[in-house]
């Protein structure tokens, strides 16, 4: 089963919360603003860019009642970058391991 363990407290930027998290063996920034009861939506950054890049959407889209998370992709900004290629999938797997279904925007 795949964990995710926080490690670190978390520190606000621009409204958003930012922890680092040990997923499948790399650590990953991630940013989350809203409700975390709201219906998730996941942003998923290009190249070569961060988190940082969707703070004003992850504002509108918590404004309207959802719980936005964007990490920092493997390899980019706060989070590790891998000794492997990896595939698209990967990456999604790696940026989110819960329950509900995730809206995914990039």
């Amino acid at each position: 089963s795949k964990t995710m363990v926080v490690e670190s407290e978390f520190t606000h930027i621009d409204g958003c919360e930012l922890r680092m998290y040990r997923v499948n063996g790399i650590r990953m920034r991630v940013a989350t603003q809203g409700d975390k009861g709201g219906p998730l939506v996941l942003l998923l950054h290009g190249w070569p860019e961060i988190w940082y890049s969707w703070r004003y959407v992850m504002h509108e889209l918590a404004e309207a009642g959802y719980f936005v998370v964007a990490p920092d992709l493997r390899g980019f900004g706060g989070s590790d970058s891998p000794k492997d290629q990896t595939s698209l999938a990967t990456v999604c797997r790696n940026s989110y391991s819960g329950n509900a279904r995730p809206l995914f925007l990039g």
